[in-house]
């Protein structure tokens, strides 16, 4: 009698053992299924849909690895490293009309892009400093609200479609390879919305950018630009409005937070001693990479 009840026991406990075996196998069998699928894997699919096979991933300067695989794993291939990308900050340097200005921004050994002046009387060399450069802008002159600083040829509110388009055609001869503009003063002018037309469908014949500086909060730089199909670009700090170090580093400090806060930001500055000083201290841009303009999302 105990042992027939030993008996229905033992069979009570074994009776769910093959379907619990059965399930640890499945789970098992698709875990196995899962690993292999990863490593034999030869490239990521990031969110924009583009899939870029294994070992065309570049490491760029600015850019710290999540993880590394080690070169000689023993599971196979390996998806390549994963990068966090890092917001984007440009620095335009304005004003550029001498070589040892561009010497200069390029020895502070990172992407500045120059704004550079259309050649003058004053200095007509100015398409000469475009040569080699990985991204430049030209700094096209335009009427302020004050005439502190007229420059020749600046457009004004009074010229006509043919006399901008004039000016812009010239400027594309001096630097066939220009990609974008943007304004040296203009409050007047970019603040008036039929001059800005006309500035707008010049740029538009000639496939350029515009990268309003802002000389105004009445800018209708935007508002145009969208209306026409102009790339466009806007200024948000200004680095150096101040001669003063402790000033710039300050201003640079909240360029790298507007960055990080909306994942780009575009700072102007001059090549100053004192701008060029702070500009060296690459520990200033910690968080953030710095790009050519060329590299900068439109709006």
């Amino acid at each position: 009698m105990n042992r027939k009840k030993k008996k229905r026991s033992l069979h009570r406990v074994l009776k769910p053992l093959p379907l619990f075996f059965l399930v640890l196998l499945t789970a098992w069998i698709a875990l196995i299924a899962l690993f292999f699928s990863w490593v034999s894997y030869d490239g990521v699919m990031p969110e924009g849909g583009k899939r870029y096979p294994a070992g065309e991933e570049t490491v760029s300067f600015y850019e710290e690895p999540l993880f590394k695989v080690p070169e000689n794993n023993p599971f196979g291939k390996l998806p390549p490293t994963v990068f966090a990308k890092k917001p984007k900050l440009v620095i335009v340097i304005d004003d550029v009309k001498n070589p040892s200005e561009i010497q200069a921004i390029r020895a502070l050994g990172y992407p500045v892009t120059p704004a550079i002046f259309p050649p003058a009387a004053d200095f007509p060399e100015t398409p000469k400093l475009a040569a080699g450069l990985e991204d430049y802008l030209i700094h096209l002159p335009l009427e302020a609200v004050r005439d502190s600083d007229v420059r020749p040829a600046t457009l004004t509110v009074d010229d006509s479609y043919r006399t901008v388009e004039g000016v812009v055609a010239g400027v594309m001869r001096d630097f066939p390879n220009l990609r974008h503009i943007n304004n040296h003063t203009g409050s007047r002018f970019t603040s008036d919305p039929a001059a800005m037309m006309r500035l707008m469908r010049a740029l538009k014949k000639y496939d350029l950018a515009f990268l309003d500086s802002m000389t105004t909060n009445k800018s209708q730089g935007k508002k145009i630009s969208a209306s026409m199909g102009i790339p466009f670009r806007a200024r948000d700090v200004f680095l150096d409005n101040e001669s003063d170090e402790a000033f710039i580093e300050q201003q640079i400090r909240k360029a790298v937070q507007i960055a990080q806060k909306n994942g780009k930001a575009i700072a102007i500055g001059h090549a100053r001693r004192h701008t060029l000083r702070v500009l060296k201290n690459r520990e200033l841009f910690r968080g953030v990479e710095l790009v050519y303009l060329k590299d900068y999302p439109y709006e």
